[in-house]
């Protein structure tokens, strides 16, 4: 929901009616017409900013902390992302101790280059009692996005799309994080919903996500994708890290959805 991006639509509309009213201007179109107009984006305005409202307050850091977790086996995780992702909405992830992850932006521009939907400037953050998992946008102005990835202030590598030329128009979900030592390749086929991180061939990382997200989720009681992940046992660095990588790909793939 780019809530600027429609007050600037507004604006706009709302200037160029007035304009046109009062014969400043003349715009080939019927002061009705326009007049309509105006008033569709006000309302479509208004909504957007009740709905972004709400949802912050439903996902309070404080109104989760009691939720509900699944039955869940050893390395297995569970998260429900909310229908629309806003900043400052908390969302629990089940498995870890204590652990939450949220939107992340680096400054107040990213924030608006993201809200006006020219570019996805959104990151993420997971932290838990013992790692603090910071996933921040870089190379603003690229095609493709890339990512710094830090564990506790410590930079460990780059995520980034791949390009079309390397197989990235191949399936969903084409990324690659590069550490200072190994490269680990996302995966997602078409029309599939399941996403692997991969490492020589071997699954770090399962994840499957629920196809419709407008049932109210019996553990949750909310509305929104489940998630299901599994992490199979990698010594480079610890599981939340992989967990992280994931929901960052799949809130930049729920992002072009919408």
């Amino acid at each position: 929901m780019k809530s600027l991006a429609i007050l600037m639509t507004t604006v706009a509309l709302t200037v160029v009616t007035i304009a046109n009213i009062l014969n400043i201007v003349y715009i080939p179109v019927s002061n009705t017409v326009l007049v309509m107009f105006w008033i569709a984006s006000l309302l479509i305005l208004i909504i957007t900013i009740l709905l972004k409202q709400f949802y912050k307050s439903k996902y309070k850091k404080e109104n989760l902390e009691n939720e509900k977790s699944p039955t869940l086996k050893e390395n297995e995780y569970f998260y429900q992302a909310p229908v629309y992702l806003f900043d400052d909405m908390y969302i629990k992830l089940h498995g870890f101790t204590d652990t939450f992850w949220s939107l992340y932006f680096h400054n107040q521009f990213h924030k608006m280059l993201n809200a006006c939907g020219m570019v996805w400037m959104h990151g993420l953050r997971v932290k838990s009692p013992e790692n603090d998992i910071l996933i921040r946008r870089i190379k603003v102005w690229s095609l493709r996005p890339y990512y710094a990835v830090f564990i506790n202030n410590h930079k460990i590598g780059i995520l980034t799309m791949k390009s079309i030329f390397k197989g990235g128009i191949k399936q969903q979900a084409p990324y690659i994080f590069k550490s200072s030592h190994d490269e680990y390749i996302f995966h997602n086929a078409y029309l599939s919903k399941q996403t692997t991180i991969q490492k020589d061939q071997h699954n770090i990382l399962v994840g499957n996500r629920s196809f419709l997200d407008l049932k109210t989720n019996a553990i949750t009681k909310r509305r929104g994708e489940v998630h299901d992940i599994k992490v199979s046992e990698c010594f480079e660095y610890p599981k939340l890290l992989w967990v992280a990588l994931y929901i960052q790909i799949m809130n930049n793939h729920q992002t072009k959805e919408n």
